[in-house]
């Protein structure tokens, strides 16, 4: 029996296939699959991608696969599940599967018993929570104007701002205002802003601001290092919230940290969100898995094969 599992985020996806006793038989890659971003053509073709250099490493076809497992960013509200499993039916066909947020399978792959806290800081941000009995709090995960917060979009798109008040004098001074210019492959933030301007900012040089923000704060850059503080209370108050609304909030928790930017090297994003977090929940947990989280959409389907949880 084969389970094919996919993280689906808003820069690439991965893809594993295995049996249902915990053997990971192959793996795949493919682009941005959060289709409110990139499109349904390009997400769906992403996951195809994925799917495909699965099947080519151990020799089979989809029709072979007997259960699909898909996390997928994007899948936040009911219209989003509508769209959603109309183009993986075209990819999937009759066979067997399940969509969940891509926070439910952050959440799996590092709690066996999948339950606790999960909080995902990638391209963008989610939430959400499931306590042992079951019960589950998402937030709504979308935009800043929606109420969501968080992310290495918005970390550069803040870095972006205090480099332009730096260089202008409206705000204090940060190095920043140096490296960025580099970034765009320009001599000043003058022709930054004329990029900007004139197109939109690419996807490769969003990616790599927030790397250099972790960096700065490391040699102390103090706009840089107020940037991850900022960001890491944010998380914390929004895992809590998660945390209150199971009823929890005395109780020892693990909150599962899925995505990049818990990967940059200053601690301080951390160690601000531990602190914010704490101030509500005491006991909390901050844990970072050593499994990535397409492996949480494998053990889902596991769980399903051998009846742990319903498909």
């Amino acid at each position: 029996m084969y389970i094919a599992g996919f993280d689906g985020g808003g820069t690439k996806t991965h893809c594993i296939i295995g049996d249902e006793n915990g053997n990971i038989l192959a793996t795949g890659n493919g682009g941005p699959a959060n289709y409110q971003t990139a499109g349904v053509k390009r997400a769906k073709k992403s996951i195809e991608e994925a799917l495909e250099e699965a099947l080519l490493e151990i020799g089979i076809s989809k029709n072979d696969i007997d259960l699909y497992m898909f996390g997928l960013a994007g899948a936040d509200q009911e219209q989003d599940f509508e769209i959603i499993h109309k183009f993986i039916k075209e990819i999937v066909g009759d066979k067997k599967y399940k969509i969940y947020h891509d926070s439910w399978i952050g959440l799996r792959s590092g709690s066996e018993d999948y339950s606790g806290i999960v909080a995902i800081c990638g391209t963008g941000s989610g939430f959400s929570g499931r306590r042992k009995d079951g019960k589950e709090i998402i937030l709504r995960n979308l935009d800043y104007q929606l109420g969501n917060s968080g992310g290495g979009n918005e970390l550069a798109e803040k870095a972006i701002h205090f480099a332009f008040r730096s260089e202008e004098g409206t705000f204090d001074k940060t190095e920043l205002e140096n490296v960025i210019p580099k970034l765009f492959s320009v001599k000043d933030m003058e022709e930054v802003a004329e990029i900007i301007r004139n197109e939109d900012i690419s996807e490769k040089v969003l990616k790599k601001i927030p790397i250099e923000v972790f960096k700065l704060a490391n040699r102390g850059d103090r706009i840089s290092q107020e940037l991850l503080i900022s960001m890491g209370e944010t998380l914390g108050r929004y895992s809590a919230s998660i945390i209150k609304k199971l009823e929890q909030e005395n109780e020892e928790i693990n909150i599962i940290l899925i995505g990049s930017i818990y990967k940059g090297e200053s601690p301080l994003l951390i160690d601000s969100m531990k602190q914010s977090v704490r101030r509500f929940v005491p006991k909390a947990k901050l844990i970072r898995p050593d499994k990535d989280p397409v492996y949480g959409a494998y053990f889902l389907g596991v769980d399903i094969i051998n009846k742990k949880i319903k498909l």
